[in-house]
């Protein structure tokens, strides 16, 4: 699951809701906020494996610092990418960081790994 601002935003709620569905997810500039210890114990019980918070602004990289420590604590792996404080954007330095994390998000997936 991707989701930029009030994709983000929604997609915490589709990813406690629909865990099985998208294990990972990216949110970028959103999604930080409410995540509580009971959502992403639910998260991770349903399938829920790692997130990736992604930043343009220095307020969004410090909410999603504790969303990830949150998650993190109930076993689900959690990184921010940060794009330094250039604006709400999901392009430019933000991609790249999200980009720096692709490994983190995927590598270990099955479904994304290089065809033989």
């Amino acid at each position: 699951f991707t989701g930029f601002s009030l994709g983000a935003i929604l997609g915490r709620h589709i990813l406690v809701k629909h865990a099985e569905r998208f294990p990972r997810a990216v949110l970028t500039e959103g999604g930080y906020e409410g995540w509580s210890v009971g959502h992403a114990k639910r998260y991770r019980e349903n399938g829920g494996e790692r997130v990736l918070f992604a930043c343009g602004q220095y307020a969004c990289k410090h909410a999603s610092t504790q969303a990830a420590r949150v998650l993190e604590r109930q076993k689900i792996s959690a990184r921010v990418a940060d794009g330094g404080n250039i604006g709400h954007t999901y392009d430019g330095k933000v991609a790249r960081a999200i980009s720096d994390e692709w490994e983190f998000l995927l590598g270990d997936d099955p479904r994304w790994s290089a065809a033989p």
